[in-house]
């Protein structure tokens, strides 16, 4: 508890190097206590993130803000409140992912994919068009991503937007995605909708 207490403490008066080191008892000692441990942990690593004096050290911190998320997810995943649970915990990672690695594509798609994963049909529709245009942009800027596994996203997602209808503007966006692409050719399209239209 006074562990807990000086962690608050220390974030309220920004000194972040007392913090780290009472989050480090806490999650040394007590990492089921409370979720506030893992909320205070995220907030210092992004603070620490901000305030990194080089590269290396930015890349430690977020390193460090994605283990934070890892822990929480272990300990507190299971909440069945939808504002705790893995689903929330998993997309808040991915966007902080894509946030502090823009670099690392692989790593973003794998994020996001888990992200979705865990929400299913209750995803936030912002997190699905985040993960397909960045696949969208990994397909046009990189050799990482073909042109089928674009299609084959396309056609596993377009469901997601079919139930939840409420998401309409998402939609055009995720459909805007894919036709900027350049995997939407025709031969590819065809081969997509050649199913559904027999």
């Amino acid at each position: 508890i006074l562990n807990s207490n000086f962690l608050k403490e220390s974030l309220d008066n920004k000194d972040y190097n007392a913090a780290a080191h009472y989050l480090k008892e806490l999650l040394d000692k007590c990492p089921k206590a409370s979720q506030n441990t893992f909320v205070r942990g995220i907030t210092l690593y992004k603070n620490k993130i901000a305030r990194a004096k080089s590269i290396a050290e930015k890349n430690t911190y977020t390193d460090s803000l994605m283990i934070v998320y890892d822990l929480r997810n272990e300990y507190f995943g299971g909440q069945v409140d939808p504002k705790y649970g893995t689903p929330y915990i998993l997309d808040r990672k991915a966007r902080e992912y894509l946030m502090y690695k823009p670099a690392d594509r692989k790593g973003i798609r794998e994020a996001f994919r888990a992200a979705i994963e865990a929400g299913g049909d209750n995803t936030d529709p912002e997190t699905v068009v985040a993960y397909f245009s960045n696949l969208c942009d990994d397909y046009r800027n990189t050799d990482e991503v073909m042109p089928d596994e674009i299609i084959a996203e396309y056609d596993r997602l377009t469901p997601f937007f079919e139930k939840n209808p409420e998401a309409g503007e998402y939609k055009g966006q995720f459909d805007a995605a894919f036709g900027l692409s350049g995997a939407a050719s025709c031969e590819n399209l065809e081969k997509l909708f050649r199913g559904k239209l027999e």
